[in-house]
């Protein structure tokens, strides 16, 4: 008997499926190399347990990011069933799929809301969603339905953003690096983002190549910038960093951030401190209100530093609240499966149908 897999990938589409994007447009951005590092797609396929014969289903697979190596890992056996709701999406993997000749890949257009119908027509084995769950409105009833799909031991395999990682070394262009020397050269401590810097990154940005490899100070000042993000206090201390004489409106001082997003940002803030954030400490915030801080002090942080490469996550992602993923799957009929995650940047969650 043929084993299915059901592989559901969702990978990171969170741009309207309408029109004014062209197909480039989407290509790149699924395939920037700054997502792909962080993501690591090859381990991802290869961490999924995949065989010969199986049937995956790839749902939102964009340009097919883990489609074609799905199925290139089935070796021409099974089937990849690749679903998303662009039909420009969809008529771009049956032809790529072809030109490789890949002839186990079959798109597979559905509808935006809920669990498509056309699901229901299989059963399988192996459920993957990558970087879609907090996004998801009713994450208990989408995966109980997953779970009528799945055979006996069905696994789901969960991959979402790890908390508080929004900048990693794969960000840190050249540009980027230069940008920080420029604005904290002058500034020095009375800047809030360089206060909180480590020694050894505060030298190495007064003193490029003090003590340190470009990679080095890479990752240390990733980390610096991803320790700072669920600091209830930074936002408030830039505001009045970049606050003028007469300023009679926070959206002002947000301006000078170069955020680019300044009522975007302006919402966040006044979300926040409705809910009393700026006067807690980040231990004392639910999951959706770090969630919020990280990305308000994220692009503030991308602001200043005239970033090129955008790594911003979305009000979107926080729809399934507060509840933990091992609850939910737990109220959705799944346990937990322990294994160690492949992936730095993200997330990699198993669970198994109970």
């Amino acid at each position: 008997m043929t084993t299915i897999i059901l592989a559901i990938v969702i990978w990171l589409t969170a741009f309207p499926a309408c029109a004014g994007f062209t197909l480039k447009y989407f290509i790149d951005r699924q395939t920037d190399p700054v997502r792909m590092e962080a993501l690591q797609p090859d381990k991802v396929v290869a961490y999924s347990g995949v065989r010969p014969g199986m049937s995956i289903l790839d749902i939102g697979a964009g340009c097919g990011v883990f489609t074609f190596r799905y199925a290139t890992a089935l070796a021409g056996t099974g089937a990849v069933y690749a679903s998303d709701i662009n039909p420009v999406l969809i008529k771009y993997l049956g032809d790529e799929a072809k030109s490789r000749g890949l002839k186990n890949v079959i798109p597979l257009l559905v509808g935006p809301k809920g669990l498509d119908p056309a699901y229901a027509k299989y059963s399988y084995d192996l459920i993957i969603l990558s970087d879609i769950y907090d996004r998801l409105l009713d994450p208990v009833s989408y995966f109980t339905q997953l779970r009528q799909l799945l055979n006996e031991g069905g696994r789901i395999i969960i991959i979402k953003t790890t908390p508080d990682e929004y900048f990693f070394p794969g960000t840190m262009t050249p540009y980027d690096v230069n940008n920080a020397f420029v604005a904290f050269s002058a500034v020095q401590a009375r800047h809030p983002v360089f206060k909180r810097f480590r020694d050894k990154t505060r030298q190495y940005v007064l003193h490029p190549g003090y003590g340190l490899t470009a990679e080095e100070f890479h990752e240390l000042f990733s980390d610096d910038l991803n320790a700072m993000l669920p600091d209830p206090a930074l936002f408030g201390e830039l505001a009045a960093y970049y606050k003028e004489p007469g300023d009679d409106n926070l959206i002002y001082a947000i301006g000078r951030m170069g955020t680019g997003q300044a009522e975007y940002v302006k919402w966040l803030f006044g979300a926040l401190d409705e809910a009393g954030v700026f006067a807690r400490k980040p231990a004392d915030l639910s999951a959706r209100e770090r969630s919020w801080l990280v990305n308000l002090n994220g692009i503030c942080i991308r602001g200043i530093l005239k970033m090129k490469r955008p790594f911003t996550l979305t009000l979107d992602y926080y729809h399934a609240g507060d509840a933990g993923v091992d609850r939910v799957m737990a109220r959705a009929g799944f346990a937990p499966v322990n294994k160690e995650s492949p992936l730095k940047y993200f997330q990699f969650l198993e669970f198994v149908r109970k």
